[in-house]
Order: structure tokens, then C-alpha cells, then sequence
């Protein structure tokens, strides 16, 4: 019998479609960066919201309550029970909780929005490792060719 010899296998790579594969990563990285910013400011929103009903059950006097998002005017505010909270449940469904469920549930949506950035930030690792894996490739083919281009004018010079 004889035995066969492996050649090397030579493999095809069209560079137009490697610019393009990295093209649209580039804006899967982007997309899930950004998708972590939002996850990220509804996690600390969360934690505001934890904290908000700690200190309104603690509070023996008139709180300042926010006018607004950004704080430009507060007013003051005498809560009517302290130790019920209405809670966002999800599908526009509220419901007053005591202070130690409304914590409970607002824990159970951290721990929700972690996982998510957690698998998230693993796609984005996965898609980065792809990207960077494309541009090496393609600085390497810009290398070949433009050393297979110096090769071919030094032999059209002689």
C-alpha cells in the first residue's frame, strides 16, 4: 500500500467579505456596549430604589421628594404609611408591598439585570475575540499583498 502525502491545503479568503464580517461585529460590539450602559443605569436605579425605601421607612420627619429627574425642585413630603412601597412587577402590573417584600423583589431584579449584564459581557467578549481575529487576518493579507506588489516591481524593474 502506499501512502499518500498530505499537500498543504491552500485556502481561498476573499478580503471584501472579511472587511465586511468585521464591519458588522463592529456594530454588534457597539450595540452590546451600549446595552450594558442600559443595563448598567437600570441596575443603579435599582439600588436608588432599595435605598430610597430604606430611608423613607427610617425617616421621623418630612422628606424632600424630587420634582423632577434631574433634582432642579424638590418639595417636602409626609408619606402616608412609611412601611408600604408600590412596586413595579413587571407588564405595567404594581403592587404595595411591605418594605422587606419591596426589597425582596427589588433584589430579585438586581440579581435579574446582573445575569443579563453577565451574558451580555460574554457575548461581547466572544464578538471582540472575533473582530480582532478578522483584522489580524486582514492585516496579514494587506501584508502579503503588498509584498507580493514589491515582489512583482522588482522584477518588472530588471
Amino acid at each position: 500500500m502506499s501512502r499518500e502525502e498530505k499537500k498543504p491545503q491552500q485556502v481561498v479568503v476573499d478580503p471584501n467579505a472579511l472587511l465586511a464580517q468585521a464591519q458588522e461585529l463592529a456594530q454588534v460590539i457597539e450595540n452590546l456596549q451600549s446595552l450594558i450602559v442600559d443595563l448598567n443605569a437600570r441596575k443603579e436605579s435599582l439600588i436608588r430604589a432599595s435605598e430610597t425605601i430604606e430611608a423613607v421607612s427610617a425617616a421621623e420627619e418630612p422628606l424632600l421628594a424630587p420634582a423632577d429627574p434631574q433634582g432642579v425642585a424638590f418639595y417636602k413630603a409626609v408619606p402616608h404609611d412609611r412601611g408600604k412601597f408600590l412596586v413595579h412587577l413587571g407588564l405595567d402590573v404594581y403592587a404595595y408591598l411591605d418594605k422587606d417584600k419591596a426589597l425582596e423583589k427589588i433584589k430579585e431584579k438586581v440579581e435579574g439585570v446582573d445575569k443579563e449584564i453577565k451574558l451580555v459581557s460574554e457575548k461581547l467578549e466572544d464578538a471582540r475575540r472575533q473582530y480582532e481575529a478578522i483584522q489580524s487576518l486582514l492585516q496579514q493579507l494587506a501584508l502579503a499583498a503588498q509584498a507580493q506588489r514589491g515582489g512583482g516591481q522588482a522584477t518588472q524593474a530588471k
